[in-house]
Protein backbone atom coordinates (compact mmCIF):
# COMPACT_ATOMS: atom_id res chain seq x y z
CA UNK A 1 0.00 0.00 0.00
CA UNK A 2 0.99 3.14 -1.07
CA UNK A 3 0.46 6.65 1.20
CA UNK A 4 0.99 10.77 0.23
CA UNK A 5 1.76 12.72 3.18
CA UNK A 6 1.28 16.33 3.30
CA UNK A 7 4.87 17.33 3.74
CA UNK A 8 6.07 14.94 1.09
CA UNK A 9 3.72 16.95 -1.26
CA UNK A 10 4.87 20.50 0.34
CA UNK A 11 8.74 19.12 0.03
CA UNK A 12 8.40 19.02 -3.21
CA UNK A 13 6.37 21.80 -4.25
CA UNK A 14 9.41 23.78 -1.81
CA UNK A 15 6.95 24.96 0.44
CA UNK A 16 8.60 27.12 3.37
CA UNK A 17 9.34 24.73 6.37
CA UNK A 18 7.38 26.81 8.76
CA UNK A 19 4.03 26.90 6.39
CA UNK A 20 1.99 29.77 5.64
CA UNK A 21 -1.02 29.69 8.18
CA UNK A 22 -1.62 32.84 10.49
CA UNK A 23 0.05 33.04 14.45
CA UNK A 24 -2.42 34.60 16.83
CA UNK A 25 0.08 37.19 18.55
CA UNK A 26 -1.59 36.82 21.82
CA UNK A 27 -3.55 33.36 23.91
CA UNK A 28 -5.19 32.39 26.47
CA UNK A 29 -4.80 28.93 27.84
CA UNK A 30 -7.91 27.78 29.99
CA UNK A 31 -7.43 25.12 32.21
CA UNK A 32 -10.95 23.59 32.21
CA UNK A 33 -11.61 19.42 33.20
CA UNK A 34 -11.49 17.37 30.11
CA UNK A 35 -14.85 15.61 30.77
CA UNK A 36 -16.59 19.04 29.81
CA UNK A 37 -14.74 19.65 26.62
CA UNK A 38 -17.23 20.27 23.45
CA UNK A 39 -16.76 20.07 19.66
CA UNK A 40 -15.79 24.19 19.63
CA UNK A 41 -12.26 23.79 20.69
CA UNK A 42 -13.15 27.13 23.28
CA UNK A 43 -16.16 25.70 25.00
CA UNK A 44 -16.93 23.19 28.06
CA UNK A 45 -20.17 21.71 28.56
CA UNK A 46 -20.41 23.86 32.07
CA UNK A 47 -19.76 27.30 30.60
CA UNK A 48 -22.09 30.14 31.07
CA UNK A 49 -23.64 31.28 27.96
CA UNK A 50 -22.44 34.86 28.35
CA UNK A 51 -19.15 33.23 29.00
CA UNK A 52 -18.81 31.46 25.41
CA UNK A 53 -20.36 34.40 23.74
CA UNK A 54 -17.62 36.24 25.29
CA UNK A 55 -14.94 33.74 24.22
CA UNK A 56 -16.19 33.71 21.00
CA UNK A 57 -15.83 37.48 20.91
CA UNK A 58 -11.86 37.63 21.86
CA UNK A 59 -11.24 34.16 19.19
CA UNK A 60 -13.17 36.54 16.73
CA UNK A 61 -10.67 39.37 17.92
CA UNK A 62 -7.51 37.55 16.85
CA UNK A 63 -7.20 36.13 20.57
CA UNK A 64 -6.27 32.29 20.35
CA UNK A 65 -8.30 30.58 22.88
CA UNK A 66 -7.48 26.78 24.32
CA UNK A 67 -8.78 24.63 26.79
CA UNK A 68 -5.86 22.28 28.64
CA UNK A 69 -6.48 19.84 31.12
CA UNK A 70 -6.08 20.29 34.69
CA UNK A 71 -3.58 17.51 35.37
CA UNK A 72 -2.43 19.28 37.99
CA UNK A 73 -4.84 20.63 40.22
CA UNK A 74 -8.05 18.80 41.13
CA UNK A 75 -10.39 17.78 38.46
CA UNK A 76 -13.26 20.57 38.77
CA UNK A 77 -10.66 23.44 39.22
CA UNK A 78 -10.07 25.97 36.81
CA UNK A 79 -7.84 28.75 35.93
CA UNK A 80 -7.12 31.02 33.51
CA UNK A 81 -3.43 31.77 32.03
Amino acid sequence: MNHTFCADLSREQHDPLAGSAAHAERNLLLSWPRAKWQRKLHHASDMSDSLKQTLDTLADDGLRINLIPSRAWKSTSISFF
